[in-house]
């Protein structure tokens, strides 16, 4: 389950421009939270899993804590997930990469 689209202002700071939106398109921003499980998991499991968690942040009690710790919930597909953890990794290898960071 992600969070955010990449595009999108926070809603609580609708007038605050993106990273994007401030003179780097090709980078962003984005905290996510998710359920992650262990590698083997069968799909029935994931999928189960998700659907209640896309269930549980619909319900309107549920959407409203959670616009009371600031967070835009948005119960998404396994799949669509695991992108996001993937496009993460790559942009965050290249900002490294970019920047001259070494292990030490």
């Amino acid at each position: 389950m992600s969070l955010l689209s990449q595009a999108s202002n926070a809603s609580q700071l609708p007038d605050v421009p993106t990273v994007a939106e401030s003179g780097y398109p090709n980078f962003r921003t984005l905290t996510w939270n998710g359920l992650l499980a262990p590698a083997g998991t069968p799909a029935d499991i994931i999928n189960r899993i998700a659907a209640e968690v896309g269930t549980a942040v619909k319900d309107p009690a549920m959407k409203e804590r959670f616009v009371a710790y600031g967070v835009d919930a948005v119960g998404d597909t396994p799949e669509h997930f695991a992108a996001t953890i993937k496009a993460d990794v790559a942009m965050w290898s290249e900002a490294i990469k970019l920047a001259g960071v070494t292990l030490q």
